[in-house]
């Protein structure tokens, strides 16, 4: 593991030497085949993972997931640069910040001609369940007591990547529809969640309808497999993702 990153754990404010030492050297490098970028753009807890494995079956280089972790509030301040930089660093991405509403967007300016990967569930109730059943387990295996709803100063308690990142991030992007968060709100409040998936997707196909860079994949049906190295170029021995059934309590 990066020793930065340990540091970064216990003492939040060293990520930003970090991030300004990672946008420098970034700035210096050559773009990592900028004619042949990916991005799996589709909400957490829609085969995320699931995807991001089969695109390193297929010879994609990932962006280094920690370091997109640790620019992601800089981005949902409007302050791009450290993303751009960082963008050149692999040709495909996935997870946090590239799941966020709105980022396809500086990412396709950046980007015209790359592929767009908005990933699925069947339903906004199957995706809302998951979201919430996996939130939940991460509770628990951090020795973290909750009570039967979860609320937003939960997530005060949960340290990831540096401490109370999570809670920061996720008052920044329910703020942008909800307005006010008090501490003591639900987290995930059922109405606002379907909503902002079901927005999601209503935008992202809007913003590329007609553009054949954008596929919409919803990695439980029977032929996503073959839609996605086809819509990639590639070629491949499966028809149906090989390791689905692995990650689907990750994906």
């Amino acid at each position: 593991m990066n020793k930065w990153y340990k540091t970064i754990e216990k003492f939040g404010w060293v990520r930003h030497i970090y991030n300004l030492l990672q946008y420098l050297k970034n700035k210096f490098s050559k773009d990592y085949e900028a004619d042949n970028k990916v991005f799996v753009i589709g909400l957490n807890k829609t085969g995320t993972t699931s995807t991001e494995k089969a695109l390193l079956d297929f010879g994609y280089k990932l962006g280094n997931q920690v370091d997109a972790e640790l620019i992601s509030d800089y981005a949902l301040k409007g302050n791009y640069k450290y993303l751009l930089e960082y963008l050149k660093t692999a040709n495909a991405f996935q997870d946090q910040p590239f799941s966020f509403r709105g980022f396809y967007k500086v990412l396709h300016q950046k980007y015209p001609n790359s592929k767009f990967i908005l990933t699925i569930r069947s339903n906004e109730d199957v995706w809302y369940d998951s979201l919430v059943s996996f939130t939940k387990k991460r509770f628990l295996n951090d020795g973290i007591k909750i009570g039967e709803e979860l609320t937003i100063s939960n997530l005060k308690k949960l340290d990831y990547r540096y401490p109370q990142m999570p809670y920061n991030i996720m008052k920044m992007l329910w703020l942008r529809d909800r307005h006010v968060l008090l501490d003591e709100d639900k987290l995930f409040d059922e109405d606002y969640c379907k909503f902002y998936y079901k927005q999601h997707i209503k935008e992202v196909k809007k913003y590329f309808k007609n553009n054949p860079n954008l596929l919409v994949l919803n990695v439980e049906e029977k032929d996503s497999y073959t839609r996605l190295y086809k819509f990639l170029g590639k070629e491949s021995k499966y028809d149906n993702f090989p390791h689905l059934n692995k990650t689907k309590d990750s994906c």
